[in-house]
């Protein structure tokens, strides 16, 4: 039983831009090539492609699809020398072609934070920060991919019990931000 199993999807995406180009011209002259080369990587099992205008600007986008086994950074370092190579023979006003990782659709479009940690306990806010700084943030600071800063510092909107305090002076109802220099939002 793996305790963190692996969640990469074994897919990539390569997209290549090129300015005053049709959709057809590009489904010939750059999607098309970029298909040939990326069926020489180790491991593909399906393309998909799609050659579309986007804002003003036609768009050749492929999905690459890899068997379960396939060691994706291999397979990310191999389509990106088959990509170079086939530079000289793209069209001289196409962009490079760009290879990353796969993102689902329902989540390119995602403002809010994928995951998010509350860390609560019979401690002081203080040391459950302390704790969040020197043990939890560095591990989480070693996940691969897009990491947001981990900690943030809030003013002890909490009394001794660790409960929100309500109505009162200072910030967002503190009643005594307690020495809390620059925190957000804070006016003591």
């Amino acid at each position: 039983m793996e305790i963190l199993p692996d969640t990469q999807l074994p897919r990539l995406t390569v997209t290549a831009r090129w300015p005053g180009a049709s959709p057809e011209t590009t489904e010939a002259f750059l999607t098309s090539p970029l298909e040939g080369a990326i069926q020489q990587v180790r491991g593909v099992e399906k393309i998909e492609s799609v050659s579309e205008e986007e804002q003003g600007m036609s768009v050749a986008r492929i999905t690459v699809r890899f068997g379960r086994e396939t060691e994706m950074d291999f397979a990310r370092m191999e389509l990106s020398e088959q990509l170079a190579a086939l530079e000289d023979d793209l069209p001289a006003a196409a962009f490079r072609p760009q290879g990353t990782p796969y993102v689902p659709k329902e989540f390119q479009e995602q403002t809010r934070p994928f995951l998010r940690y509350t860390v609560t306990g019979p401690r002081t806010l203080e040391t459950l920060r302390a704790h969040v700084d020197e043990t939890l943030a560095p591990e989480l600071r070693q996940v691969d991919g897009d990491v947001a800063d981990t900690t943030s510092h809030k003013c002890p909107l909490f009394d001794e019990h660790q409960r929100l305090r309500v109505g009162g002076n200072g910030c967002n109802g503190c009643n005594g931000c307690n020495g809390c220099n620059g925190c957000n939002g804070c006016n003591g």
